[in-house]
This record gives C-alpha cells, sequence and structure tokens, in this order.
C-alpha cells in the first residue's frame, strides 16, 4: 500500500506521527469512516484518508484536533462533505 500525505497534514503533524502514518500497511490500519473516507485517530488528532483501490494509495488529506472549533475545521484542510 502506498501511503501519500497532503502538504497541510504534513505542515500539521508531528514527526512521530508522521512515522505512524507512513508505516501503514493496510486498511486494516485505520478506521472505516464515511463511505471513501477513511481516518487514524493519534492522540487528540484525527487524521482523514480517501483510498484509491485501483492505485492501492491512502492519501491523507485533513487532521482535525479534538478541540477544534467548528470554524477552525472549515479552514483550509476540511473535507468537502465529511463530517
Amino acid at each position: 500500500m502506498n501511503v501519500v500525505i497532503s502538504p497541510a497534514v504534513h505542515a500539521y503533524a508531528s514527526d512521530e506521527d508522521l512515522q505512524r502514518l507512513n508505516a501503514i500497511q493496510s486498511l486494516r490500519d485505520v478506521d472505516a469512516a464515511n463511505p471513501g473516507y477513511h481516518d487514524l485517530r493519534l492522540g487528540k488528532d484525527r487524521y482523514v484518508a480517501g483510498y484509491d483501490k485501483a492505485t492501492d494509495t491512502l492519501t491523507f488529506v485533513a487532521v482535525y484536533r479534538h478541540h477544534n472549533t467548528r470554524k477552525e475545521k472549515q479552514a483550509g484542510t476540511a473535507v468537502p462533505g465529511y463530517h
């Protein structure tokens, strides 16, 4: 499985979290979320990814903190249709 981390997620994530995201071997390592999206909770952070079955690629596109306000969640890294 290929793992891709978007620039927004890369800029936000800690080095430890980046290592854990890059170590993902299969979809069993992430939680099923909304159809077409998957997420991985690391501490208070939730990393959201989309999966492309054709290329076996998991792309992390957003990260949310447990204490974020709704306005912060809508800034820059929000995934359309993901609540």
